[in-house]
Parts: structure tokens; sequence; C-alpha cells
């Protein structure tokens, strides 16, 4: 994921792994 890299991508990617 290119938004990942931004850093708040990170928060995003255990949201989405959550749901």
């Amino acid at each position: 994921m290119e938004f990942a890299e931004k850093g708040y991508g990170e928060v995003r990617d255990v949201s989405f792994s959550s749901e």
C-alpha cells in the first residue's frame, strides 16, 4: 500500500484488517 508508507497508513491498515 502506497499510503502505508505515509505513516498514518499503518493505522488504516490495522483498521481494515480488523474489519
